[in-house]
């Protein structure tokens, strides 16, 4: 418990402790039910701890499932609540999503031909590729909890949705990371097979149902077996945020963490 709770990390602090940007680890609540009994595992009770604030003040105008890891915005009293929602509804807000897929990048484009991609940038066939996914998101009307929230179609470029990529050969991307260096084994000889992908979107309702869109556009996301849940997760976290200041209005908050390739490599073996 002692290094989970380490890991809970406050990114971005201000203006006058009254907004956060904060790290969430896989398996934790963002906050306590409402009306509930504070929850030990919650990354409110946490951050409360370090602000000194009462956990009650805090709300997360962008959060996370239990069974996802990345950065979440909160704040501590409503009108910043309030202003930092309209800036997420009015896709204001970018969010950048990492993981590993089983697609090398060749497969990635002989396997997608159905799809509208737009490149911006194809370097090398093991490097990096870079371009926008267009396609047009429904609600479904579910007959049963299995039923799918939402349909994906692909569309040319002028349709209503987007994801922004950038895909890197797994072996490119451990071997260029500060964090990641000498982290991919000889022992990893399918690690060609992977890429790690990165998606940006500001749309509420793309990131809201990011998963299955990646699913029906045929992007296989590898999972991770996570003993705190004891199921499997995806090996994605959302690793970038970029939101207008809300007092300062020439200036851009951007908060980062880095990767966890070395968490995940060894699974892939």
């Amino acid at each position: 418990m002692a290094n989970i709770f380490d890991e809970i990390r406050i990114i971005f602090r201000g203006p006058s402790e009254r907004l956060f940007v904060a790290y969430k680890p896989l398996g934790w609540h963002v906050c306590s039910p409402s009306g509930k009994a504070k929850l030990q595992d919650s990354l409110s009770s946490v951050v409360a701890a370090k602000l000194r604030i009462s956990e009650d003040s805090i709300k997360f105008p962008s959060k996370l499932r239990i069974n996802q890891k990345g950065l979440v915005i909160g704040t501590t009293d409503d009108p910043m609540y309030s202003q930092i929602s309209k800036l997420i509804a009015d896709c204001q807000c970018t969010k950048t999503y990492t993981c590993i897929t089983s697609l090398a990048l060749k497969e990635f484009l002989s396997n997608n031909n159905n799809l509208s991609i737009a490149l911006d940038n194809f370097t090398h066939s093991n490097s990096v590729l870079r371009g926008k996914i267009n396609f047009n998101l429904e609600k479904c009307q579910k007959a049963s909890q299995s039923d799918p929230d939402v349909t994906v179609h692909s569309l040319p470029s002028t349709s209503p949705f987007s994801l922004n990529f950038r895909l890197t050969s797994l072996s490119n991307y451990s071997s260029n990371s500060e964090n990641s260096i000498n982290c991919l084994p000889d022992t990893l000889p399918s690690s060609s097979q992977y890429s790690v992908m990165e998606v940006e979107t500001s749309h509420k309702f793309v990131d809201k149902h990011l998963h299955q869109i990646l699913d029906d556009l045929g992007i296989k996301v590898m999972n991770e077996y996570n003993k705190r849940l004891n199921e499997y997760c995806k090996m994605m976290q959302l690793s970038k945020i970029k939101i207008p200041h809300p007092i300062l209005r020439d200036r851009t908050i951007t908060s980062a963490v880095e990767f966890p390739m070395g968490n995940w490599i060894h699974q892939l073996e």
